[in-house]
């Protein structure tokens, strides 16, 4: 037997996050509440939990590629998959003890992204660039993704102190 609708009597505190989670797991739901006043709550706390889970500032992207193999096999697929990242921040190329190859780089990535219309594609050389950049780019509610197989999960790690430390703030290292 496969559920398609799930059905939950009252709308207070447990039936309407069990309505909720119904409903984000994709089965129709329906709330039945005889209390006006109850069911305007809960239909505002699930209201409330899904404009909270709603991103609605921009998504940053921060590229670590690795290996030159991986990017060179898949260039142009690596150019066009941040097309719908408001901004892109490409870092040198992880080797993984890998020879460079020609054509492979953060600088032909950087190229290939705007070549493909990306406005808002960046570089930087050293992790020492990104804070900056990042606090140039960033408002709160904006998201920063780092992505890429290297030393970029270290990078992600540090970067809010380093972000802290040039706005100032106590905690900062």
């Amino acid at each position: 037997m496969q559920i398609k609708t799930v059905g939950v009597l009252g709308c207070g505190l447990m039936g309407s996050g069990i309505a909720q989670v119904a409903a984000a797991s994709g089965y129709k739901t329906l709330v039945r509440e005889v209390n006006q006043g109850v069911l305007d709550k809960g239909l505002g706390r699930m209201k409330k939990f899904l404009e909270d889970g709603v991103t609605k500032g921009k998504v940053v992207a921060v590229m670590q590629p690795h290996r030159y193999t991986r990017l060179s096999s898949l260039f142009p697929e690596f150019c066009s998959c941040f097309n719908n990242a408001d901004a892109v921040i490409v870092a040198p190329v992880y080797a993984a003890g890998e020879a460079p190859i020609e054509g492979a780089t953060h600088d032909a990535l950087l190229e290939g992204l705007r070549d493909r219309g990306h406005r808002g594609a960046r570089k930087i050389d050293t992790p020492d660039e990104l804070a900056a950049i990042v606090k140039e780019l960033v408002k709160p509610g904006d998201i920063v993704v780092c992505l890429g197989a290297g030393t970029i999960t270290q990078w992600a790690y540090a970067l809010p102190q380093q972000l802290a430390a040039l706005d100032g703030k106590a905690g900062a290292a």
